[in-house]
C-alpha cells in the first residue's frame, strides 16, 4: 500500500481519476472516514472479487468496504 500526494485540492473522485490515468496498472483503494472505497473500473474489480454492491455517485461507479476489512481483502488479493 501506498500514499500518494496529488498537491492540489481536488474532489476524491477527480483524485482517483486523475490518479488512474499515471497508475492504470493499479487497483485504487481510498481511506475515506472508516470505509475503503474504488471508483469507476476498479468498483467493479472488488465488487465481483469481494461481491460487494456497486453504486452511483455522480455519474462515477463506487464499491466500498469497512477499513477493517482491508487487510483481510488485500490478503485474499495476494498482496
Amino acid at each position: 500500500m501506498a500514499s500518494i500526494y496529488i498537491g492540489e485540492k481536488m474532489g476524491i473522485i477527480q483524485m482517483a481519476q486523475k490518479v488512474k490515468k499515471v497508475h492504470p496498472e493499479y487497483l485504487l483503494i481510498f481511506k475515506v472516514g472508516i470505509f475503503c472505497n474504488a471508483y469507476g473500473k476498479d468498483s467493479y474489480i472488488i465488487s465481483s472479487k469481494f461481491d460487494y454492491a456497486i453504486k452511483q455517485s455522480n455519474d462515477v461507479s463506487v464499491c466500498g468496504f469497512p477499513k477493517k476489512a482491508l487487510r483481510k481483502n488485500c490478503n485474499k488479493t495476494g498482496r
